[in-house]
């Protein structure tokens, strides 16, 4: 029998100076039980420049390319807690997620290229094509009832270094 988990992924800037210090966070959520669902697994970490530019040739990351970013590293740290058959929704608040994973936007920039090519060949070995899906959530919400805006906003800590 098939689940349906949701993964929320979030990037974001570390701290008011804007320079250029990123994170990214993401949760692992199943969320057909009772109210906001259940916490299976999530990851923090920090994006350091030295990573992007060997990893994806990026000469300044973005907060864009950080939210692609947390999707790969979503894939990576959730592998164990994902079955065969499972369908997984990936929920970003940054539409672009949504966008250049289905093909509806063109990439134009080669590191981001990068990462979603690298986001495609994780998809394949995991066995995920066909079974991975992607929603935009709007972010920075109140209204913490709306499983969508609590699981966003956990992801939004995470992103900013704030585990727990």
């Amino acid at each position: 029998m098939s689940r349906r988990l949701d993964i929320y992924i979030d990037g974001s800037h570390l701290d008011k100076l804007n320079n250029g210090r990123l994170g990214i966070g993401g949760v692992l959520v199943d969320l057909t039980g009772p109210g906001k669902g259940t916490l299976l697994n999530k990851y923090s970490m920090e994006l350091l420049p030295e990573y992007m530019k060997l990893t994806f040739g990026a000469e300044k990351c973005s907060n864009p390319s950080a939210e692609l970013t947390a999707l790969l590293h979503a894939l990576y740290s959730f592998k164990k807690d994902i079955k065969s058959g499972d369908v997984i929704v990936v929920h970003a608040d940054y539409i672009g997620v949504k966008e250049w994973m289905t093909g509806a936007w063109k990439i134009k920039e080669p590191y981001i290229t990068r990462i979603k090519q690298d986001v495609d060949e994780e998809i394949t070995k995991q066995g995920l094509t066909g079974r991975i899906q992607y929603e935009w959530v709007k972010g920075h919400q109140k209204d913490n009832t709306n499983p969508d805006v609590y699981w966003n906003n956990q992801v939004d800590l995470l992103a900013k270094g704030k585990n727990d």
